[in-house]
């Protein structure tokens, strides 16, 4: 099976793919997770109590937020349809609570999704959400985008997410871990860690990392993550301008066993997601460089808080069931 979390930002990023077959020998060997734990079968089982085919009754009143929000463009063009992707639903984000439904008549499939990832996601991670929504796909060959995240302004401070809404019901098994490594996407591209480069700041003028988006600040968590575990020369060979593809990393991970498949080793970004998604769902490293990133995250509170929030919930640990690096 072949990975591909697209990038950069400007384009669909962190799209992850899947083959078209479903045959029993491909989803077993798929490089994400094939099995989900028991507790997190219950909490999805849980979740699903109203029929995923009508749809959603969801009432954001409680929450004590406003419902619906005047700076989104909640159209199919507007959120991004195009000749392969149609998006179907979508329902506003008010202060990371699930607002509205703003376009199409609701889904309980992205009602129970949201509230996996709002279970995983503490305080106010997901206040940087704007829109979540759920499209279909006309996408031909080995691969179907599963999910990805863009923004949804100028500066970065706002974003959208949005999940393949017959992929999120066949695969819930991996739904936690793609919702946490989409999630990872959002927090590492605010406007405190990447400059974007509508706003002045291009390739050129950029001391760190260019991901073909804008500049990443020197404080950064990816600029740590780089200094940490990405060489110079490893950097070299990143081109950020098109998307990633397993295929871009294969050559790093044959080397590098630190990696959580080929496309994590793709670009730094992938890399981070891959780890920050087995870090909360509690997946167990399998070599010193995968423990090492897990170490990483493990010693920032503002990080740790998504893995406490999990296991508070019963939510992993989850099998180590990535493609081998090194």
């Amino acid at each position: 099976m072949t990975l591909n979390w697209s990038c950069p930002l400007s384009k669909r990023v962190a799209s992850f793919t899947l083959p078209t077959t479903t045959d029993e020998e491909t989803m077993t060997n798929r490089p994400m997770l094939s099995r989900i734990s028991t507790a997190l079968a219950a909490f999805l089982v849980l979740l699903a109590g109203c029929s995923a085919d009508n749809p959603a009754e969801h009432d954001p009143a409680s929450s004590g937020v406003g419902t619906t929000r005047s700076d989104i463009v909640c159209t199919g063009a507007g959120l991004g349809s195009d000749d392969e992707i149609k998006f179907e639903v979508a329902y506003y984000v008010i202060d990371g609570k699930l607002g509205d439904v703003c376009l199409g008549k609701g889904s309980q499939t992205l009602v129970d999704a949201w509230d996996l990832l709002d279970t995983i996601a503490p305080g106010d991670a997901l206040d940087s959400l704007g829109v979540f929504a759920g499209f279909s796909s006309k996408e031909r060959g080995d691969e179907i985008s599963v999910a990805f995240v863009n923004r949804a302004n100028d500066d970065g401070s706002l974003f959208q997410m949005s999940l393949n809404l017959e992929t999120t019901v066949e695969d819930g098994d991996y739904l936690a871990v793609t919702l946490a490594h989409e999630l990872s996407h959002v927090f590492t591209a605010l406007p405190d860690q990447l400059t974007a480069s509508n706003l002045g700041i291009g390739s050129k003028s950029c001391d760190t990392y260019f991901n073909g988006d804008g500049c990443y600040t020197d404080s950064s968590l990816m600029t740590d993550w780089i200094a940490a575990f990405w060489t110079d020369e490893m950097m070299e060979d990143v081109n950020p301008i098109v998307e990633a593809t397993a295929d871009d990393g294969q050559a790093r991970c044959d080397l590098n066993g630190g990696f959580l498949g080929a496309y994590a080793a793709s670009s730094p970004e992938e890399d981070f997601a891959e780890i920050f998604g087995a870090y909360v769902l509690q997946i167990s490293a399998r070599t010193p460089g995968q423990q090492a990133r897990l170490d990483w995250f493990a010693a920032r509170p503002e990080l740790a808080r998504f893995r406490t929030a999990a296991e508070a919930a019963g939510i992993g640990p989850l099998e180590n069931e990535f493609d081998r690096c090194g």
